[in-house]
């Protein structure tokens, strides 16, 4: 019996002890302002209380609570134009580097088709052949001669792999090309030889087909290839 009455003791020696605490402490952080208007704050409960006396009017509050913070509807508008400015100079950077990637694309398959066509007139020289298809030594008109040895000039459809597809004149070319597989246009120009066995050659790679020719995308090649000397023809005089 004298056990329990003891922690009875305890107890409300320990409650009232904590409660002078806590008014001490509410009193120590407790501020009156000029106006009569008192802040209390209470460390425990991490609460603030402001008590506004008679007669005075409470203002109206212009902060907004996000996530904690208070903001004022100013900075809000700060940083709303800032995001706006930063958003609209990445939207107007994306066309422009979807038209770099795109020329890009068009240059390396430009290239690659200029190399292909100087290959295949080295390799086939003096009378440059370019096969439309792999039967071509069966049917002649399945390939494109292109001679070194006098100037001429050729207009060639490739796809996107670089394949060559058809032959087209030129007036063809300076028009739209809606068909299914070309994507580029190649024209060939064999240049009169400046040098005794060099013939200038002169390659401009247009795409995208489908546009015409003055708003195509051009590249332009030149190479000199070497030809061979021609036969000479031997002659026998008969003796008589």
């Amino acid at each position: 019996m004298l056990l329990r009455n003891n922690r009875s003791l305890a107890q409300i020696f320990r409650r009232n002890r904590d409660e002078e605490a806590t008014k001490a402490d509410g009193a120590r952080r407790a501020m009156k302002s000029d106006d009569g208007c008192v802040w209390t704050y209470c460390p425990r409960s991490n609460s603030k209380l402001m008590q506004y006396p008679s007669g005075v009017r409470k203002p109206q509050q212009n902060r907004y609570e996000i996530g904690g913070l208070a903001f004022s509807l100013l900075e809000i508008l700060i940083a709303l134009s800032l995001l706006a400015m930063t958003l609209g100079g990445i939207f107007k950077l994306w066309p422009t580097s979807q038209r770099f990637i795109f020329e890009a694309e068009q240059k390396r398959n430009a290239t690659l088709i200029a190399q292909r066509i100087i290959e295949t007139l080295k390799v086939t020289s003096p009378n440059g052949i370019i096969a439309l298809s792999s039967d071509w030594v069966d049917n002649p008109s399945h390939c494109i001669r292109v001679e070194l040895s006098s100037p001429s000039e050729h207009v060639i459809a490739y796809d996107a792999s670089g394949i060559p597809q058809c032959e087209r004149s030129i007036a063809e070319s300076l028009n739209s090309l809606r068909e299914k597989n070309i994507v580029s246009v190649a024209r060939i120009t064999i240049g009169r030889a400046l040098l005794p066995g060099l013939a200038p050659v002169f390659i401009s790679v247009g795409s995208p087909a489908v546009l015409p020719d003055q708003q195509r995308h051009h590249t332009e090649f030149t190479s000199f290839l070497s030809m061979p000397p021609p036969r000479k023809e031997s002659s026998g005089e008969g003796s008589s």
